[in-house]
């Protein structure tokens, strides 16, 4: 497969146009589509540069593995169910919303004892099982993490896309 090929089926494993995708990576979007259609040959260190920051980052799976199926590919970053999943908790007065490197610390309702099982996870948009001090049963919180990313001025899209699904962890 041609370099040209190879560009084209990186961005289309992404589901992303090529106005997104050059988005995405910062590049001009003729340079990208001289690229695909061979119009101008992309440095080959570049490519293997994006190809790793997209398997990375939870954009595509590497080309050997098939939607739905996780294994160890030999000489690749593993790509598991913890590396797509996110976790919640509450310290004190405080949400802690974790994904990866990143923390998310925001203020809860005053009587949230804890948080004891996420029901539903909607890219950004939780239903979580949770226990106040002044019920004796769980109900359903909902907290929608878009409005706070925006506060912080994080680019939603691309902090919520690579997570899959939210767990209730103490740890």
């Amino acid at each position: 497969m041609e370099l040209k090929d190879e560009v084209r089926s990186l961005r289309e494993s992404t589901g992303m146009s090529r106005q997104e995708f050059a988005k995405y990576f910062e590049i001009p979007y003729r340079t990208l589509q001289d690229w695909e259609l061979g119009n101008r040959r992309m440095p080959e260190y570049l490519f293997r540069l994006m190809e790793y920051k997209t398997r990375l980052e939870g954009l595509c799976l590497p080309k050997n593995m098939s939607a739905g199926k996780v294994t160890q590919v030999v000489g690749e970053p593993s790509i598991n169910k913890l590396s797509h999943t996110a976790y919640l908790s509450n310290i004190g007065r405080y949400t802690v919303f974790r994904f990866r490197e990143s923390r998310l610390k925001f203020i809860a309702p005053y009587s949230l004892e804890r948080y004891d099982r996420v029901k539903e996870w909607d890219n950004g948009y939780l239903v979580v099982l949770t226990k106040y001090s002044h019920l004796d049963h769980l109900i359903d919180e909902y907290i929608d993490l878009a409005p706070i990313l925006d506060h912080l001025v994080i680019d939603k899209d691309k902090f919520l896309r690579p997570i899959h699904n939210v767990e209730v962890s103490y740890d």
